[in-house]
């Protein structure tokens, strides 16, 4: 019987890991699946389930594809149309079997998957060559070379075995790294920011 309204999530603390209704247990919840891996059965907007079943090559593989799928195996069951609710959304609904698995993919640090996804994500569409300069230079690493991943790819054309591999390689190089740990071209931005302000500063003097 669901104690709340989001109790599936809560019990296997798949992304997201917070309870929205407030029960409080998630708080309590050391990591992921720390009440067991219960398969879920969940709806969500299609474009939302589009992105999360998604396959490395297409348009709709991402951050969520990777994060979802590195501990969980995701399959679309149906799709539900809108105006099968009342009142009638604009969108369609998909509902998405999400089974834990057994054997994730190795990896030490979720939270710096996280942050080198939303460092090289911003960039899909460019090759990783150009995309992981900015990582290779604050790392002062190869990392492309050590993870053994080809160059010419692109970001959304890597496997979730690849990114656990490059994550594991960042976390090994700085342990800190974290979710809120600023992106290495957040922080190469605010640099420049700074540096036309001092500028714009001495010119008027």
């Amino acid at each position: 019987m669901l104690r709340c309204k989001w109790w599936a999530i809560c019990r296997s603390t798949w992304p997201p890991t917070c309870c929205s209704s407030g029960c409080g247990r998630c708080r309590h919840v050391p990591a992921r699946f720390g009440f067991g891996r219960v398969p879920l059965t969940l709806m969500f907007q299609s474009e939302v389930a589009n992105r999360i079943v998604a396959v490395p090559g297409t348009r709709t593989y991402g951050r969520l594809s990777v994060m979802t799928q590195q501990s969980c195996d995701a399959q679309a069951v149906t799709t539900v149309l809108g105006k099968q609710f009342v009142p009638p959304p604009a969108v369609d609904a998909t509902v998405v079997s999400i089974t834990p698995r057994i054997q994730a993919t190795p990896l030490q640090s979720l939270d710096a998957l996280e942050w080198l996804l939303r460092e090289l994500f911003s960039l899909r569409r460019k090759m990783l060559r150009s995309v992981a300069v900015p990582l290779e230079q604050h790392f002062n690493k190869p990392l492309l070379s050590l993870a053994e991943i080809n160059p010419a790819l692109r970001p959304q054309e890597l496997t979730v075995s690849e990114w656990c591999r490059l994550a594991d390689i960042c976390h090994e190089l700085e342990p800190t790294l974290a979710v809120s740990t600023p992106t290495v071209r957040t922080n190469a931005a605010e640099r420049k920011r700074v540096h036309r302000k001092k500028q714009s500063e001495k010119d008027r003097r």
